[in-house]
């Protein structure tokens, strides 16, 4: 067992910016408008939903991967479809 680090918050998702400012989602590439930017939709970028991620796991404002020990939301945010306690089982 054991775990990797948590926490690591705003920082620890720095993102891919492609140089466009935006006002909305639609006005991006990849339809990842986050405070003004444009973002790609892999993991490690900034997101408002989880529609703004490739992996479809938009976990507080970062997108992140959907196997066991991921952060989550919800239950459809991992692949196991199981959501425990903000990690995926």
């Amino acid at each position: 067992g054991g775990g990797g680090p948590t926490g690591g918050g705003v920082g620890a998702c720095v993102g891919d910016w492609d140089g466009d400012y935006c006002d909305v989602d639609s006005n991006c590439s990849s339809n990842n408008c986050y405070q003004d930017k444009c973002y790609g939709n892999a993991v490690g970028n900034p997101c408002d939903v989880d529609s703004d991620c490739d992996s479809n796991n938009c976990y507080q404002n970062c997108c992140y991967g959907n196997g066991e020990g991921e952060p989550c939301d919800v239950d459809s945010d991992c692949t196991s479809n199981n959501c425990y306690q903000n990690e995926c089982q």
